[in-house]
């Protein structure tokens, strides 16, 4: 039966057959994924292996790595006090730290005039009002006074440098009360206070390395 022009076969025709047998047989048009822009890193190697949310994953930290900084006379220290929990998960993930103004001078000053290569500079990182120190990371870069982070949790720091974390764990402030710092415990200790390099330092790395 040969349909009409402008009118479609009606069903069971051999014209109606054959074109359901071909729409059978075609296959189906793959979609092209479009690329996907990433944003910007500012340690893609470190990225990449803090990728799978390091911050609830401090195994990847291996205590190890602290052993050459208990050799190391030459080393300095300072304490960070951050008031945001937020901020130091961002600077685990991103590798960068910033502080005030006046602190970001000091750190800057310091790494610039020791070489931090020959004298590595460690910070001792703490939330406030958390009562544990969080983890030790080492100052990589001078500041950047003319570029800003745009990620933290208030944009009221200008410039960043960059860092290393070493280790990610909790040391409650009671384990570090007895360790003195300029006649104070250590967990008083203010942002930006350098460690003298005596036992303190010594205490504080052991202190680290030992709380499982």
């Amino acid at each position: 039966m040969v349909g009409r022009p402008g009118i479609a076969p009606p069903v069971g025709t051999t014209s109606a057959v054959k074109e359901r047998e071909m729409d059978g047989r075609r296959k189906p048009q793959r979609r092209k994924h479009k690329p996907v822009a990433l944003g910007p890193r500012f340690n893609k190697d470190a990225a990449k292996e803090r990728s799978k949310d390091i911050v609830n994953d401090v195994s990847v930290f291996d205590d190890t790595v602290l052993t050459p900084y208990l050799r190391l006379g030459t080393c300095r220290y300072f304490v960070i006090k951050s008031f945001s929990e937020a901020n130091v998960h961002k600077s685990v993930k991103y590798g960068v730290w910033t502080s005030t103004d006046t602190i970001n001078m000091t750190l800057d000053m310091a790494f610039k005039s020791d070489l931090a290569c020959i004298r590595p500079i460690l910070l001792f990182f703490s939330v406030c009002g958390s009562k544990h120190f969080c983890g030790i990371a080492r100052m990589t870069s001078a500041v950047n006074f003319d570029l800003n982070f745009g990620l933290w949790e208030k944009q009221k720091y200008e410039g960043y440098f960059r860092v290393e974390w070493l280790v990610l764990k909790d040391v409650p402030n009671h384990v570090l009360m007895k360790v003195q710092l300029n006649q104070k415990s250590f967990p008083r200790a203010c942002d930006g206070d350098e460690v003298a390099y005596n036992e303190v330092w010594c205490k504080m790395i052991i202190a680290f390395a030992q709380r499982t």
